[in-house]
């Protein structure tokens, strides 16, 4: 049984449930509308690979900082 307190960062956590329960819901997220979409971890885990895919072919590397907003 995995247990997220022993992980040694965020992206482990969120590897593991992405894989391991996919279809969970993680979070619901709300427009300006109050419409809510619920993510799961498999949709997190997907959507954020790609953007670190993105800033890898940017030429950024793991360490480096980065603002969102």
């Amino acid at each position: 049984v995995y247990d997220p307190k022993q992980a040694q960062s965020l992206v482990e956590i969120l590897i593991n449930r992405g894989e391991l329960e996919k279809d969970r819901v993680h979070i619901h997220f709300q427009d300006d509308k109050g419409n809510e979409t619920p993510i799961t971890y498999g949709e997190l885990l997907e959507k954020s690979t790609k953007v670190a895919s993105s800033f890898y072919q940017l030429g950024l590397k793991p360490g480096d900082t980065v603002a969102i907003m």
